[in-house]
């Protein structure tokens, strides 16, 4: 309450938000609030380290701005394949995460600011954050994976979009994502997570297989009835590995 209303943090509903004002609306309270600990953060100044505190500000308030071109970006009324990525990517997160855990997926706050701060430079081929090295300092178990996995998924969408409407590769396919661990047993963990992921994808690439139309998850609100919305390739996983990874 100290902040405003919040964000809609489910994931299972964001999905299912398909119409750009109503999906700007469930997601600028994010800003908002966000905004007002910014504000709060620069009345606690200390005039001995300003030019530290100035500084520091300075990131949050372009943090900010990539939030809300991120937000402008999946509920771009002429761009309407990133705003159905974008529920693609909430839908796949979900249902892997009822996979593992038995309930519908709720994103921290952090998570989704995240993902929508990197959204307008992955969708964007001319930002000038492309060059921009983002990185997420916060302890294990607290949802770094779910977030850099819903950006992976959205980017692997998004491609495939392009690809159907003939502007990218011809199918959309091939490597879109590459991560890299530098420990063994995390290298297996974080492996088995997004396999989870990718077959979640992949299932809802073919939702409605039996069917001879509107083959591939949509939200159901979502006007366009094409077949084969996320393409007729797989989504895969492939992993590169020395033979000594098991402990």
């Amino acid at each position: 309450k100290k902040y405003g209303s919040g964000p809609e943090l489910g994931a299972e509903e964001l999905a299912k938000i398909c119409k750009p004002d109503e999906l700007r609306k469930a997601l600028l309270p994010l800003c908002d609030g966000y905004e007002t600990w910014i504000d709060e953060q620069r009345q606690k100044i200390v005039q001995e380290k300003r030019q530290l505190c100035d500084r520091l500000i300075g990131e949050c308030e372009t943090v900010l701005e990539r939030i809300k071109l991120g937000i402008e970006t999946v509920c771009d009324k002429t761009n309407p394949d990133a705003t159905l990525a974008f529920c693609f990517a909430n839908k796949a997160i979900d249902l892997q995460h009822r996979w593992a855990r038995g309930q519908p997926f709720r994103h921290r706050p952090f998570q989704l600011a995240y993902i929508l701060m990197c959204i307008e430079s992955i969708v964007n081929k001319e930002s000038s954050y492309r060059d921009v090295c983002d990185l997420m300092w916060v302890p294990t178990g607290t949802g770094k994976t779910e977030a850099y996995l819903a950006l992976a998924v959205f980017t692997m969408a998004y491609r495939r979009r392009l690809a159907l409407s003939g502007d990218g590769e011809p199918t959309g396919a091939g490597v879109s994502i590459i991560t890299r661990y530098t420990l063994r047993l995390l290298t297996i963990q974080q492996f088995r997570r997004t396999v989870s992921v990718i077959t979640a994808a992949e299932m809802l690439r073919v939702d409605n297989l039996s069917a001879s139309s509107r083959v591939g998850w949509r939200p159901e609100k979502w006007r366009g009835d094409e077949n084969f919305v996320w393409g007729s390739s797989q989504f895969l996983a492939g992993l590169w590995i020395g033979g000594a990874v098991t402990p």
